[in-house]
């Protein structure tokens, strides 16, 4: 392999409706919903709430690294496309300054000359607090195809329940291999490492907007679990397009929950309402733990699942022509076993899949929905952790397969070198083929050899895990495991 490689990125033509034209008007404190129905939901279950007290350095940071972006000393490759998210026509091709892995490798981007996640971190944030806020806060964030030529990773708004908060979106671009933060620009001062207080500091129940922020409509810091969605700048609007907050989950010290769709312009950074209503208008699931949220592109939809998935008798999702939370049609709660774990978007075969703590794995028809839902087949042992399944696209040269990273492993030390990751394989899950549509899906495991990095944990007890932060570049065509905030990005290719 050489020192870089030419890579084409491809994006969706564009929808005839722009979510950014109506979150402006929507961003107002006053509204219709009556704030006496909104109570702080339970998330004692799988939350410990710490606070950023305990939060350690998690390992010093490489000496020579900065922010500046630069690329290694006598590395010459340049990106050679700076539309940084041009919806019109197809874009030029790139060129990204690191190597990338053979099959069945990881490597690392090399952080020397370039950045560590920390390293960005706003005042008065130290090294411990920020890695908590972003990587111990109870989950991640999603990757964005459109914010650079080879796109970018975000985590934007996380924190809540006492976690240290981050007000902005911290970005990892695979165009230049580096870190960036870009701040909040609806003008609320991010100078704290203090969590939100929510009856001072917000509008209240259903909205957990800041009211010291100038321009309305930024929300709380949230557990993000896999809530994050970063649909197409074709579909979203917004010259690098944006991340959307499907609903906000542990918001502000007391850990409430809000059903308000948000966004984050990753050109601007402006915060904004992403829906018209709110998802109780339609659905009073509850609580917003552990909730999974997938995008639709077939749809311009993204897909919501809370909870014990038994007690389901529909599926709501937020519509993007229109930026309406709907329900699909109801239909007869199914005797499953388990909560929601994950959520595919199978476009070839036209489904939904559901996979449950239990290990079961259920399908709906996307098409309709209100058929409910069917339990398919299972060959082989389905992991159950919190984190989302990324498919390898055929076109991609891929196997059509979906792919996960559990990413467990040891309490981090204070400095390297980190410890690796229980497992140093990838969890596969293989559809049927299609002579064979009601065949079983198929799980397994491919090894990967270069050494796989276990995600920061500082807490033994916090019982924080990544969730999205295994996901897959197209751009590369291979997937990314960011481990922490003080060492390298990791690449992977099955």
């Amino acid at each position: 392999m050489g020192a870089s490689m030419m890579i084409r990125h491809l994006r969706n033509p564009p929808s005839c409706a722009l979510l950014c034209a109506i979150t402006s008007a929507l961003a107002c404190s006053s509204d219709p919903h009556s704030a006496a129905s909104g109570s702080a939901t339970d998330t004692s279950a799988t939350d410990d709430g710490a606070t950023d007290g305990g939060a350690t350095d998690g390992g010093a940071t490489d000496g020579g690294a900065t922010d500046d972006g630069a690329t290694e000393a006598g590395d010459t490759a340049t990106v050679d496309s700076t539309s940084g998210g041009d919806t019109e026509g197809t874009p030029p091709g790139c060129t990204v300054p690191y190597d990338l892995p053979g099959p069945g490798e990881t490597i690392d981007i090399p952080i020397e000359g370039r950045n560590v996640a920390v390293d960005v971190k706003p005042e008065p944030h130290g090294d411990g607090s920020w890695q908590y806020a972003l990587f111990q806060s109870y989950g991640g964030g999603t990757f964005a195809p459109d914010a650079s030529c080879a796109g970018v990773y975000v985590i934007a708004g996380s924190g809540g329940h006492n976690a240290a908060p981050c007000f902005g979106a911290v970005t990892f671009d695979f165009t230049t291999g580096t870190w960036a933060y870009l701040p909040n620009a609806n003008g609320f001062d991010e100078a704290r490492t203090e969590d939100i207080e929510r009856t001072s500091e917000t509008n209240d129940w259903p909205y957990l907007e800041l009211t010291a922020a100038t321009t309305p409509g930024m929300p709380a810091p949230a557990h993000t679990y896999q809530l994050m969605i970063s649909p197409p700048a074709s579909v979203l609007g917004g010259k690098k397009g944006a991340v959307l907050r499907t609903v906000g989950a542990a918001q502000t010290m007391e850990a409430w929950d809000s059903p308000q769709s948000h966004a984050f312009d990753l050109q601007t950074g402006q915060w904004s309402r992403a829906s018209q209503n709110l998802l109780t208008d339609v659905f009073d699931g509850n609580p917003y733990t552990d909730g999974v949220a997938a995008y639709d592109g077939e749809n311009h939809r993204i897909w919501l699942l809370l909870g014990d998935f038994s007690s389901r008798w529909a599926v709501p999702y937020l519509d993007l022509d229109d930026a309406t939370w709907k329900l699909s049609d109801s239909f007869e709660s199914v005797q499953s076993s388990g909560v929601v774990r994950s959520l595919l978007v199978d476009e070839v075969r036209g489904l939904l899949v559901v996979i449950l703590s239990s290990g079961q794995l259920w399908a709906f028809d996307r098409t309709d929905v209100g058929a409910g839902p069917v339990q398919l087949e299972v060959s082989g042992t389905v992991p159950t952790q919190q984190f989302r399944w990324e498919l390898y696209p055929e076109a991609d040269g891929g196997d059509g397969s979906w792919y996960a990273f559990s990413g467990t492993g040891p309490v981090y030390e204070s400095t390297p070198p980190y410890p690796q990751a229980t497992e140093q394989s990838l969890h596969k899950l293989t559809p049927p083929d299609a002579d064979t549509p009601d065949g079983p899906w198929t799980v397994s495991t491919v090894a990967i050899s270069g050494g796989l990095t276990a995600q920061y944990v500082s807490d033994p007890s916090a019982g924080a895990f990544h969730h999205t932060r295994f996901f897959y570049v197209p751009a590369l065509q291979v997937f990314a495991w960011i481990p922490n905030g003080t060492g390298a990005v990791e690449l992977i290719r099955p």
